[in-house]
């Protein structure tokens, strides 16, 4: 995201300047032994820091929200991508081509972004991953192997 390069920061700061005027405040009221003259300080640093304090600390916990939030729907992306493509697999299993030797030679081993053939060597040894045609995995966005150029 553009702009976003010193929002991790901004509660951060927030939190540090309030945290800083309570002490200032304090620090001014401590040294006066008379009521209204200790007022005005815990009115300019008390109030105003505590303010800062609140609204950082709120900044913070959004900040947090959001990135959960963007993190959890990455994740419901991927799943649904995988789901799409596990569906297609069982389409295919259903409707018998992959039964037919014919129809095995066109499908491929689907890996986290890319297919290979099943005599591919960086899968060769991993049992259970889902195989797909060669059109489906390259209109789910996955890219061909390098090693065994499907």
């Amino acid at each position: 995201m553009k702009g976003s390069r010193y929002a991790d920061y901004v509660p951060v700061a927030l939190l540090v300047a309030g945290f800083v005027l309570i002490g200032l405040g304090y620090n001014g009221a401590a040294g006066l032994d008379y009521t209204q003259g200790q007022i005005p300080y815990m009115i300019s640093g008390g109030m105003l820091g505590l303010g800062l304090v609140f609204f950082g600390g709120a900044a913070l916990l959004l900040q947090a929200i959001k990135k959960g939030q963007t993190k959890q729907l990455e994740q419901l992306e991927s799943l649904n991508q995988s789901m799409g493509r596990l569906s297609t697999a069982m389409s295919l299993g259903s409707n018998g081509t992959s039964g037919s030797n014919g129809a095995n030679d066109e499908l491929v081993v689907v890996g986290a972004a890319s297919f290979h053939l099943s005599t591919c060597r960086l899968v060769g040894t991993r049992e259970g991953l889902e195989k797909v045609s060669k059109e489906e995995a390259e209109t789910s966005g996955l890219k061909a192997c390098r090693v065994c150029n499907p």
